[in-house]
């Protein structure tokens, strides 16, 4: 809401999701809906309760800045905020955009599972709306089942990314803290789902969906061979080039494939054999960093990589790479 009704209720729902007053919470939740109602204030329920993800979101990102300091307010914070969404999700009657919201409230506080629990449901709901197809008949029944097949088909390509994206990163939490073998089904999962939901709504030539799947590949480390991630970014680089005046999601997905090429050609780059070939994969790493250096865009990106403890074998490369090309 425009008013400042609405801006008070705000305030007051972040303060009882703080303090872990759930019962209170749903009360001003309540009446955030019935002030939303209200066509003298306008905009509605939702950019209320976005306004206050926003917030809690940040006061997120400035305790994690403050260190082990601010670990205890921290985690209380986090914990306060998902009692409060795992509250309001379990409402049957949720309008689809309310509960995109609690997905990328989960998202922005590291509960990918229960992001991709929600976004799963939800995205096999508007699957099972497109798959009945818009009503044949006239009259207010027919107009209202139009609208929600319109809205399904809005809404499919979006929830089917954030339903992969947490999946994704859910399954790099459990490989890193359980190993490969509890991960796997998890990126087959993705891999399965993603595969089905670009053919349903024609997104396989989409680049957001190409890169997403191939991060899936580059995750499990499968980097190289034809249908390997090094050779996908570096396809997906290519085809976007010649469009990149375009900007937008072109420009982004392309520079994402550029400095995902590089990453992955150091990570293959590490696991060979023998010495002369990791120099000369290394020294390929490296010339190949130096082709998206003068990148703007990407340099601090780049740069960023160079300076990681972890790609200090790659130092050496680089440095003569760079003085070669006079950076």
């Amino acid at each position: 809401p425009q008013g400042s009704a609405g801006r008070i209720i705000t305030l007051a729902l972040r303060a009882q999701v703080q303090l872990k007053r759930m019962d209170e919470a749903r009360k001003l939740l309540q009446e955030l809906y019935r002030v939303g109602a209200q066509q003298e204030l306008g905009q509605g329920v939702l950019p209320i309760l976005r306004e206050m993800g926003g917030q809690l979101h940040e006061q997120i990102r400035r305790l994690e800045r403050q260190g082990p300091a601010a670990q205890k307010e921290l985690e209380q914070t986090k914990r306060s905020f998902q009692t409060f969404l795992d509250d309001i999700s379990k409402d049957p009657k949720l309008p689809s955009e309310f509960r995109v919201w609690i997905i990328t409230s989960y998202q922005s506080i590291g509960d990918f599972e229960s992001a991709a629990k929600l976004a799963t449901a939800l995205r096999e709901e508007t699957a099972k709306t497109i798959q009945a197809g818009p009503p044949a008949a006239e009259g207010a029944d027919a107009e209202q089942k139009k609208k929600a097949f319109d809205e399904a088909q809005r809404l499919f390509p979006q929830v089917l990314y954030l339903e992969i994206d947490n999946l994704r990163q859910h399954a790099r939490r459990v490989l890193k803290e359980k190993g490969h073998k509890e991960a796997a089904p998890l990126f087959e999962q993705a891999h399965k789902i993603l595969a089905a939901g670009m053919k349903q709504a024609k997104l396989e030539k989409h680049p957001q969906y190409i890169a997403l799947r191939l991060l899936l590949l580059q995750d499990q480390e499968y980097y190289s061979g034809p249908r390997g991630a090094i050779a996908g970014w570096d396809n997906l680089r290519a085809a976007l080039q010649p469009h990149l005046e375009r900007g937008g999601v072109i420009r982004r997905v392309y520079l994402d494939a550029c400095f995902n090429l590089v990453y992955c050609k150091y990570q293959e780059a590490r696991r060979l054999p023998d010495d002369e070939s990791k120099k000369r994969a290394l020294r390929s790493t490296a010339e190949l960093l130096a082709t998206f250096w003068t990148d703007s865009d990407l340099q601090p990106r780049l740069r960023e990589f160079l300076e990681d403890a972890d790609t200090k074998d790659l130092l050496p490369y680089w440095e003569e790479v760079r003085k070669q090309r006079g950076f």
